[in-house]
């Protein structure tokens, strides 16, 4: 079983080196890695190779320290902030009303993110974001992090959504645009307990 394995020993992810393979559970690999500050710390390979673990917990420290940034990078009233700010509140804070459709059931923010708005300002400059557009996770049962996550119309996230229903592959607002339909109208006969046929009817 072992020789099946894809080994990751002795690549780097942030400031951890991977050593050796520490053990297997539940058919996830979890590897000894070394912190550039001389710690230690088992991970588990997806976390690592998804970005969301990058030290042994020596970043996170340093980025609170320096999370003084948002006040000081002229960036706080942007929409950029606003994202950040918006993603991480959903994702910690039980507080807040969309808290259940993210934190409740298990997304994340990454460390890097979660930590530093400077990290994420960097990701989001280097990955094609402009004013006007909206954070979306490929996977929607993924976590906010960088392989997972692309910059999109706000009419493309309201695709991706989980609640959004589909049929034959294709979301309501999808089959009412190829008709020439009001996507609204469509959406609320589905709602009524129409079928999707007598839905895009247009009489």
């Amino acid at each position: 079983m072992i020789g099946k394995i894809r080994t990751i020993k002795g690549r780097k992810f942030g400031r951890l080196i991977v050593i050796d393979l520490a053990y297997i559970k539940n058919h996830k690999t979890f590897w000894l890695c070394k912190c550039d500050c001389g710690n230690t710390k088992i991970i588990r390979k997806d976390h690592l190779l998804s970005g969301e673990t990058q030290s042994c917990g020596c970043l996170e420290k340093e980025n609170m320290k320096r999370i003084a940034f948002k006040t000081t990078h002229g960036q706080s009233k942007t929409h950029l902030y606003y994202v950040w700010n918006t993603m991480r509140q959903r994702c910690n804070n039980s507080h807040v009303s969309e808290y259940h459709n993210y934190g409740g059931r298990g997304i994340k923010v990454c460390s890097a993110w979660n930590s530093s708005f400077e990290s994420f300002y960097k990701w989001a400059a280097n990955n094609g974001y402009k004013q006007g557009l909206t954070i979306d996770r490929i996977d929607n049962n993924g976590n906010y992090n960088p392989r997972n996550c692309r910059w999109v119309t706000a009419k493309v996230q309201a695709n991706n959504k989980r609640s959004n229903k589909t049929f034959d592959g294709k979301t309501v607002t999808q089959w009412a645009e190829e008709n020439m339909l009001n996507p609204k109208l469509v959406n609320q006969r589905i709602r009524s307990g129409w079928s999707l046929k007598e839905a895009l009817d247009p009489t």
